[in-house]
């Protein structure tokens, strides 16, 4: 199975343009059973991506990556299980 892993969305400033929601129903257009959206410096679009997985069966994997003034610091990563829950309430 191929998984996406690069995906910025609209949350990126700049560098992503489409919504979360939508690159969920493309990646189920194209029969991904998962992808991983990895803006930079947040995690704000993941919310929506998750609602949008949830109704068309599909897996989503929140990644973050972390970008310093001089360039990236690091590989997109996955925020841990307490700061999920932080962030989701």
């Amino acid at each position: 199975m191929a998984v996406e892993l690069c995906i910025t969305s609209n949350f990126t400033f700049l560098l992503g343009a489409s919504h979360p929601e939508e690159y969920m129903e493309q990646a189920a257009a194209a029969g991904l059973q998962a992808i991983a959206i990895a803006d930079e410096n947040s995690v704000a679009g993941i919310v929506r991506a998750h609602q949008r997985a949830r109704e068309i069966a599909r897996n989503l994997r929140a990644r973050a990556a972390a970008v310093a003034r001089d360039g990236p610091v690091g590989a997109p990563c996955r925020p841990s299980s307490a700061s999920a829950a932080a962030a989701c309430g």
